[in-house]
């Protein structure tokens, strides 16, 4: 770890006259223009090189520093000077590098044996090595320690100690390292962990507990994994395996006839196949039975037996553990502190065993638990003693009758140790109904209902249901059926309610609008109405400002009963409120909302306000009264036309009770659909000319036809002179 310089000195004959080359070499081989050196494609040291051919003497000066030199860097160095083919080659310096040539290894022993440590150091003098631990650097007594410095024949001394633990135990586990200490200064080696194998005294049993005629178990359990340091890291070998130390396991018994230990070899002993777990830990056990009352108290030991494995470098030895006890017990009795029991009562069970020592009480109704649907765990269990006789109380609430089933069976279990040495009792309990316990639902959907119970002196109940209050946006009312009532009754001898379930409350929420459509199927006509192409009478703004207005005439403010009434007010929203034309189906469809001035809650109340009368329509046509004259003529005969289809309305059709479609049947022939205002004046007048020359003619020739009619009745035979021809008659 130190820094190493080495120093050479020549004589300078030739000055500047001539040019020198200084090499450096090691064992023999040249050092690097750089001072780094290397063995095999390996770097040996890191130097570095100096020279200094400056000085007044005619001197030249080279250096060869080491930096922290370690053992590799031991042996031979030399320098050369050259000048062509004139050198001088100086004498050979060795350099010893005081280093631990052997650190203490990994050691695993047997609890009892010997532990050995071993440091040896090799440099110029002998060393003084001492024995610490790691955890707080004390030194450690019992090491041996020699030199070979008076047989030495080199320059290299080489020192040896040996720590050597006696009888080694768990106190004695932990990280070692040695130091050497030399007159210069001391270091110290690499750390060795000294791990002990033994009993595993703080997770094996001292003492296993069964019943009569049942097996009882001791388990010995011993260490087994070799370990490499204090974190638990297993000790691995040159194949990189863990290794785990081989160890054989045997059993005594005391023998209290002959008052000593003997062999546990006859049939009432028997061993079954040990086990390492990932702990490390090996597990050897040893069963014992069938048991009688006689073995109460029966003493055993183990004893491990380890190899010594010296390549992984663990000593052996034998081990034994303590005396473990062997106890017999039993349930004498279990009981409850209610004769008949309730849903909802809550029962003190008592479980009374004897032993030595006190059991693990378990109380279970199946398996390895307690039925939780049918019972609720309040506490326990809690032990009391009395000398040998323990008493564990469970206390549990019932929740769930089991008299339908025939009660239901439940366990105390006493078990005295790990051993599986245990003891069980049963005892029935049967649980009877309690109606307090017994829930009853609405039928349907919950609107926020009150349940409410009244017991009776025989354990019976009846339940009451009673609806939210009315409040302005809803109002209640029971719903009964045939499985729902607002009462229902519960006995304890059923367990259940009749009816089934209670009634549950509608919801009504009222009417704040009414709607109303009308469809109109215009196909007969040659124009739209409330379309983007309709004449302005009919377009959609005309439309609807006439479905908003007051008029008598138009609109639905005459037509809507409570428009009329002044019960309700048009919906202005266009949406809402106006017209619309289809023109894939070539239908009108004209429709309103109206906003009631009081909310009301029955579809009567609501259909009253706002359906038309039988055969009434919203009429959109003939709403201004007053025209030019030239534009009356037209208007009118357009109106008469959309009369025509009126009158042609068959029937009312009510659709989701809000909507009404007027069917029409008759259809009128028209050619105003796309003429100009002109262009239909101009239709009329020539209309009317015509029209008036008709009338004319007719006047004129008025009296012949008059006449010649009234000579044709008197010539028309009556019923008594014959027949009446139908041509005649016309």
């Amino acid at each position: 770890g130190d820094d190493q310089t080495f120093e050479c000195i020549f004589p300078d004959p030739f000055g500047d006259s001539e040019t020198y080359e200084i090499v450096w070499s090691f064992n023999g081989d040249t050092v690097l223009s750089n001072g780094d050196a290397y063995s095999d494609g390996s770097k040996i040291f890191d130097g570095e090189l100096s020279t200094d051919d400056t000085t007044s003497d005619s001197q030249i000066t080279t250096s060869l520093t080491i930096s922290s030199v370690t053992e590799d860097a031991a042996g031979e160095y030399m320098c050369t000077i050259k000048w062509g083919t004139i050198y001088i080659k100086s004498d050979a310096a060795v350099l010893t590098v005081r280093a631990f040539a052997t650190s203490p290894s990994t050691t695993n022993v047997a609890s009892g044996s010997d532990a050995v440590f071993s440091c040896i150091t090799t440099g110029d003098a002998a060393s003084t090595i001492t024995f610490h631990l790691s955890s707080d650097d004390s030194s450690v007594d019992s090491v041996e320690q020699s030199d070979d410095s008076a047989d030495a024949t080199g320059s290299t001394i080489t020192t040896t100690a040996t720590l050597t633990i006696s009888g080694a135990t768990s106190d004695n586990a932990g990280d070692y390292y040695c130091m050497a200490t030399w007159d210069s200064g001391s270091i110290s080696s690499s750390t060795a962990y000294l791990s002990i194998l033994d009993i595993e005294t703080s997770s094996m049993a001292t003492s296993a507990w069964g019943v009569v005629d049942l097996l009882a178990t001791f388990k010995c359990e011993s260490g087994a994994l070799l370990l490499l340091n204090s974190d638990g890291d297993s000790y691995l070998d040159n194949n990189g395996d863990v290794v785990y130390a081989s160890s054989t396991v045997t059993w005594e018994y005391y023998d209290s006839d002959t008052s000593a230990w003997a062999d546990a070899s006859d049939s009432m002993f028997s061993t079954s196949s040990d086990m390492i777990g990932t702990d490390g830990i090996k597990t050897s056990p040893l069963l014992v039975g069938p048991l009688t009352s006689d073995d109460d108290g029966l003493l055993v030991r183990c004893t491990v037996t380890y190899d010594t494995d010296s390549a992984d470098n663990f000593v052996g030895g034998a081990v034994t553990s303590e005396s473990l006890t062997l106890n017999i017990a039993s349930v004498t009795s279990f009981t409850k502190d209610i004769e008949t029991v309730l849903d909802g009562d809550t029962v003190t069970l008592s479980c009374v065993a004897i032993g030595e020592s006190e059991p693990d009480f378990t109380f279970t109704t199946r398996g390895n638990t307690f039925d939780t649907s049918k019972y609720t765990y309040v506490s326990g269990p809690t032990v009391t003693s009395d000398g040998n006789t323990f008493t564990a109380e469970y206390v549990t609430t019932t929740k769930q009758a089991t008299v339908l089933l025939g009660g239901q069976t439940v366990y105390c279990e006493a078990s005295f140790g790990a051993g599986k040495g245990s003891d069980t009792s049963s005892l029935l309990v049967t649980t009877y109904y309690n109606c307090a316990d017994v829930a009853i639902t609405v039928l349907g959907q919950d609107p926020g209902v009150t349940i409410t119970y009244v017991d009776d002196s025989d354990g019976g109940r009846v339940a009451t249901v009673t609806c939210p209050d009315d409040t302005d946006d809803i109002r209640y009312s029971i719903s009964t059926s045939t499985n729902a009532a607002s009462s229902a009754t519960c006995t304890k001898d059923t367990g259940s309610y009749s009816p089934s379930f209670l009634a549950t409350c509608l919801q009504q929420q009222p009417f704040t609008t009414g709607y109303v459509e009308q469809v109109w199927p215009i196909a007969s006509l040659s124009f739209t109405i409330c379309a983007d192409d309709s004449p302005s009478s009919f377009s959609e703004s005309a439309l609807q400002s006439m479905m908003v207005s007051d008029e008598d005439t138009c609109g639905p403010s005459s037509k809507i009963p409570c428009l009329v009434s002044g019960d309700c007010t048009i919906e202005t929203d266009t949406s809402l409120t106006g017209c619309s034309y289809d023109a894939s189906t070539q239908k009108l469809y004209v429709f309103a909302t109206v906003n009631f001035a009081e909310t009301v809650w029955t579809l009567a109340e609501r259909n009253a306000l706002k359906d038309l009368d039988s055969g009434a329509r919203i009429q959109f046509w003939s709403c201004e009264n007053s025209y030019s004259k030239r534009r009356r003529r037209a208007v009118v005969d357009t109106e008469l036309m959309l009369e025509k289809i009126s009158a042609g309305v068959t029937g009312l059709e009510t659709v989701n009770e809000t909507v009404y479609k007027y069917t029409i049947e008759t259809t009128v022939d028209n050619n105003l659909s796309g003429e100009s205002e002109e262009t239909v004046w101009s239709t009329l007048t020539i209309l009317s000319i015509f029209a008036f020359a008709v009338m004319t003619i007719l006047a004129a020739f008025a009296p012949r036809i008059i006449k010649r009619r009234k000579l044709s009745h008197t010539e028309l035979p009556t019923k008594e002179t014959g027949s009446e021809d139908e041509s005649d008659r016309c």
